[in-house]
Formats: C-alpha cells, structure tokens, sequence
C-alpha cells in the first residue's frame, strides 16, 4: 500500500492519540508513535485530547491491507 499523504485530522472529545489514529488510519503501533513524534506539544495535553484538537498526520506508509479473517461460525 503506498504512504498515506501528510493531513490534520481533529480529536473528538477525550479522545486519546491511539484512537484518533486508529479512527483514522485503522492502525496502531508504530504508526502512534510516528504521529506523536510529529505532534511534540499533544503530550503536555495529557492522555485525553480535548475535543477540535488538530492532530497533524506525516505521510506514513500503512504496509499491506490486513487479511480479512475467516470466523468458524459466520
């Protein structure tokens, strides 16, 4: 998958970092990381952004679509 290009996303109320890029990205770790290491002053905002709160996204490569899982009982 190619990198996502660099945008600004805003938090929703007490949303944390990991959530908002997960909302956005459906992604975790390392990505997390990366979007805090371009957002130095989120961290003095504590663990809960409050809500508008722009949180700026590099361009990030996402790596492979994740596998579609097959459930036993679907």
């Amino acid at each position: 998958m190619p990198a996502t290009p660099a945008f600004t996303a805003q938090a929703m109320q007490d949303e944390t970092v990991d959530q908002v890029v997960w909302r956005i990205l459906g992604v975790g770790s390392p990505t997390v990381e990366r979007v805090l290491d371009a957002n130095d002053k989120l961290a003095g905002l504590g663990p809960l952004l409050p809500e508008g709160t722009p949180v700026y996204f590099p361009a990030i490569d996402t790596g492979p679509p994740p596998i579609a899982l097959i459930q036993l009982w679907s």
